[in-house]
């Protein structure tokens, strides 16, 4: 895979044309939750987490989504394939600034050949949490 994560998103400024797979479409997530797993197959591929809104009231929110897959299309058990997205308040995180919205890119490789799905995780005391969307895209070999 060559370039960064950063890299690849600069050269592809129309990545929504490149036949996008949605893992997470917008809405609010006030818990943790999962969503729906789709087939992904083994390979290389560009998240676009795109953070819409993202609250930060009680300084104690913590937001976490990953990408997980599983082993057997049929199985029930996943494994994180990676975090995508982890950000909060700045006294949970210890950064300078309390989380924002914005886009987010990261690289991921799924070794299997299945099922995968996003996972968010929430810890703190959480009104209406984030809204987000998770798209996967296939980066040639």
């Amino acid at each position: 895979m060559a370039g960064t994560a950063a890299t690849i998103a600069t050269q592809w400024s129309t990545e929504d044309q490149l036949g996008g797979i949605a893992l997470h479409a917008a809405g609010l997530v006030a818990a943790s939750a999962q969503d729906t797993a789709v087939f992904l197959g083994k390979g290389d591929y560009l998240i676009k987490t795109v953070v819409s809104a993202i609250e930060i009231a009680d300084n104690d929110e913590l937001f976490v989504v990953d990408i997980e897959g599983d082993l057997d299309s049929a199985a029930a058990t996943y494994y994180r394939l990676g975090t995508i997205f982890a950000d909060g308040a700045k006294e949970i995180t210890g950064r300078a600034v309390d989380g924002a919205v914005g886009t987010y890119y990261t690289v991921i490789r799924n070794p299997l050949d299945n099922n995968v799905r996003e996972t968010t995780n929430i810890s703190g005391t959480v009104g209406t949490g984030i809204n987000f969307t998770v798209t996967a895209y296939p980066l040639a070999k």
